[in-house]
């Protein structure tokens, strides 16, 4: 009698965590096609996948920006000493006198660090990344070049802490987001830019979030998709990759363009370094 009333407990109890882990199985699940179905994600290895990159490399977050390296470095490029100047110790980069300018030769060899610290500094509003969405250039590395292509490298920052505020409450996915993605994120673009009659035409080869694995990186490029509004990874990634050719080289709306003086760009290879070299354009010849 004593056996079988113990025989009776245990099975309630197995029947009691069963049930309760039935609930669990169907509320995970619930979950994973609500994001599945709503998004296009898998929330478990995206979560895992986030929690990745909570930590980011050191070398990506040091700002070793000098201004005094800057301020040079337009001093050299543009003939005006007060495009980004020193005021009261505080360096200040002059918009309007920007616009005065004029490249201080007929032509102008510049190094990747050189444009890599003009474009951190140069405001930039008519632009989806750097503009937009408060993007913001790290570093440019000029790669290798090959006949008419050249293949560089862009380590974008992007202020995520910046869109979180304009998130709005209630909404799963966008909590999520707010709870469960770094302030800051970092996307390294791999780029193939090919010279034509009308500039540079560009092509994406890999975009790479905060050193992760290309696969890990693809699904944070999903999410990334979702919080912009954007169709695929694939569309994000080539939205980022154009945002930066406006920026750095379009003849409508790069900085070298701002200054109202035509310039073609074009890349060189002196003596194994490749640099970006800029040369005024004679409008009446």
């Amino acid at each position: 009698m004593e056996k079988s009333k113990r025989s009776s407990i245990w099975f309630a109890v197995l029947k009691t965590i069963t049930i309760i882990l039935v609930i669990v199985l169907v509320l995970l699940l619930s979950v994973y096609f609500l994001f599945k179905e709503s998004f296009g994600i898998n929330i478990f290895t995206i979560s895992s996948t986030l929690s990745k990159i909570q930590d980011v490399p050191e070398d990506m977050v040091s700002d070793d920006f000098n201004d005094e390296f800057i301020a040079n470095t337009y001093l050299r490029i543009f003939n005006n000493s007060e495009i980004y100047s020193d005021n009261e110790d505080n360096f200040v980069f002059s918009m309007s006198n920007f616009s005065q300018s004029e490249l201080s030769a007929e032509s102008i060899d510049i190094s990747a660090k050189e444009l890599s610290e003009m474009l951190s500094v140069f405001p930039v509003t008519q632009n989806w990344f750097y503009g937009e969405n408060q993007g913001k250039v790290r570093e440019v590395k000029f790669l290798s070049v090959t006949g008419e292509s050249v293949q560089i490298s862009v380590l974008s920052e992007l202020d995520f802490a910046y869109i979180k505020q304009n998130l709005n409450n209630g909404n799963l996915i966008e909590e999520y987001i707010r709870n469960k993605i770094p302030d800051k994120m970092y996307f390294t673009t791999y780029l193939t830019l090919t010279s034509g009659e009308e500039g540079f035409s560009a092509t994406y080869t890999q975009v790479i979030v905060n050193r992760l694995s290309e696969s890990d990186s693809n699904e944070i490029l999903e999410l990334a998709s979702i919080i912009f509004g954007v169709s695929s990874r694939e569309a994000f990634s080539e939205k980022l990759t154009q945002s930066f050719c406006e920026l750095a080289f379009s003849s409508s709306s790069s900085f070298f363009s701002s200054f109202g003086e035509s310039v073609r760009l074009t890349f060189v290879e002196v003596d194994g370094e490749i640099f970006l070299e800029a040369t005024k354009v004679n409008m009446d010849g």
